[in-house]
């Protein structure tokens, strides 16, 4: 990272710490902890899910944290001024531990077992067994555009990038880890006439408008249908797994032993149907997320 890069990355931690201290004033005798989740609503919806079950099973507070960027969150992480988030395992192989995509860590399972030993050796802290979905960066286009043009993996948008725009998120825009825009498009020979830094919630609508070509979506987004989207098979596997999982300071575990029984509770009981209608729900319907995540846990008879 950057000069500017780490100036803003601790700007934003100590804004991060500001805002933690006054929203605890008064609290500190209680059970709690916070959780941090990122500036898309599949994370919220995730946080939520973790509050009302863990309120439901004991007596510590979880205090939800929106719309953290997520290497404000790691950074936290660390100082103990949040105590958990969810996230991915690419995130964590590459973004987090700095590791690169290479033929050898193509196995979902070897690159959860990596991560979860380097996430406790080098920054004390638990990465839970996956959730039961996995959310990967994936490319995606208008369904007519994909079908004039034969349009079905990655590799086809070659010839035609020079006269496309491409959204994506701004962290990935401008990052300059081994997962970011710059190797993405180098990987492929992607020469976009444009590329645009956009927050998911206009990403997907500003595609279904035609206002840009190509974006950079999440697999498990219920826009996807919703907007009648093609998703482009990444054939040339840039992408790592992205296993959802939780991560908890160990200290936090040790505070409270009670913690991990729950939260052990959600392994493998999100599967993709589940996270992509609980997406839509948001997204497109416009539902709280509170409701979400109760009637999520009330179907999976966990409150």
């Amino acid at each position: 990272m950057n000069l500017r890069g780490r100036t803003l990355t601790t700007l934003m931690a100590l804004a991060l710490v500001a805002l933690i201290a006054v929203s605890g004033v008064g609290a500190q005798a209680k059970k709690q902890i916070t959780f941090a989740s990122r500036d898309f609503v599949e994370t919220a919806i995730i946080a939520e899910i973790v509050k009302r079950l863990v309120e439901e099973k004991t007596d510590i507070e979880v205090r939800h944290l929106p719309n953290i960027e997520f290497r404000v969150t790691v950074a936290a992480m660390q100082t103990g001024d949040i105590d958990a988030y969810s996230s991915y395992s690419g995130s964590q192989f590459t973004t987090v531990l700095g590791q690169e995509v290479t033929e050898e860590w193509r196995d979902p399972k070897k690159v959860l077992e990596y991560c979860k030993v380097e996430m406790d050796r080098r920054f004390n802290m638990k990465l839970f067994d996956p959730l039961g979905f996995d959310n990967t960066y994936a490319i995606a286009v208008r369904r007519d555009f994909a079908e004039k043009h034969n349009l079905e993996k990655v590799s086809d948008l070659v010839p035609l990038a020079p006269n496309l725009t491409i959204a994506t998120d701004a962290d990935f825009l401008h990052r300059e880890e081994v997962m970011s825009f710059t190797n993405f498009t180098r990987t492929y020979g992607l020469k976009f006439k444009k590329a645009v830094a956009m927050t998911y919630g206009l990403m997907y609508r500003a595609a279904y408008v035609g206002d840009v070509d190509v974006i950079m979506a999440y697999s498990s987004d219920g826009r996807i249908a919703a907007m009648d989207l093609k998703l482009l098979e990444d054939d040339l596997q840039f992408f790592p797994p992205y296993d959802a999982i939780l991560i908890v300071r160990n200290e936090t575990l040790a505070k409270y032993p009670e913690l991990e029984p729950v939260l052990n509770l959600l392994t493998g009981r999100i599967d993709q149907e589940a996270i992509q209608r609980m997406n839509a729900r948001a997204d497109v319907e416009g539902h709280d997320l509170k409701v979400i995540a109760e009637d999520f846990l009330k179907e999976q008879g966990l409150i």
